[in-house]
């Protein structure tokens, strides 16, 4: 199992150096600027998708979702 670990966190640094490198090539500030913020926006849906509802229901025939369901907010 470390093994794996291992490898899948020597490609995660492979990934991150490639973001680096390719981020720093880009000379227009304005460009760099607006891609950190499409980053940004990735990454805040995908920590908002990762903590979404437990419950999604696309019947309309059931209504509300229970109201004891794990992640429910009032």
């Amino acid at each position: 199992m470390a093994m794996d670990d291992d490898v899948a966190s020597d490609r995660r640094r492979r990934e991150e150096l490639a973001l680096i490198k390719a981020f720093f090539g880009i000379r227009d500030p304005s460009r760099r600027q607006r891609i950190l913020e499409l980053a940004e926006e990735l990454a805040d849906r995908a920590a908002s998708e990762t903590a979404g509802p437990a419950f999604v229901s696309t019947d309309a025939s059931l209504g509300d979702a229970p109201r004891d369901l794990p992640g429910h907010t009032e």
